[in-house]
């Protein structure tokens, strides 16, 4: 463990949405032969959370439906409206790409459950002006 009994770890991060149902593994490694491994294995099996390879979802099975495609051009288009250069949207979005397969919040609080933490949600609501408010939350969990 890296906190000591009493302190709070706090993630403001993307979570993957209420209505997509299946987590999409990263893949085993990326370029250069880096782990991409964010969540072992049989920490998912052990809170009940299915190990999916992004290509072991079924496209012709709505309940297996990702909704990363929607969300990266969701990103770039705020990313871009911010004033970011074309070239520094490129870069973030290849980043996410490359990098972010989101759990869902309960799915990351079963986790922290498991090896000792509690922890609560803290999400954007509708009125937010977060135009990733349906995506982005701050997750906080203690010892």
């Amino acid at each position: 463990r890296v906190l000591r009994a009493g302190g709070v770890f706090i993630n403001h991060d993307e979570f993957r949405p209420p209505g997509y149902p299946h987590y999409e593994r990263r893949p085993d490694a990326g370029r250069n032969g880096e782990s991409f491994a964010a969540v072992p294995s049989g920490l998912l099996a052990s809170v009940s959370i299915p190990d999916l390879k992004v290509d072991e979802l079924n496209p012709a099975d709505p309940s297996h439906k990702s909704f990363r495609e929607n969300f990266l051009r969701r990103y770039e288009a705020v990313v871009r409206e911010k004033g970011l250069s074309p070239e520094d949207v490129a870069k973030l979005v290849d980043h996410v790409f490359q990098r972010d397969f989101p759990l869902s919040y309960d799915e990351m609080a079963r986790i922290y459950s498991a090896v000792g933490f509690s922890s609560a949600p803290f999400r954007y609501d509708d009125s937010s002006a977060e135009p990733l408010r349906d995506v982005y939350s701050v997750f906080v969990a203690w010892l």
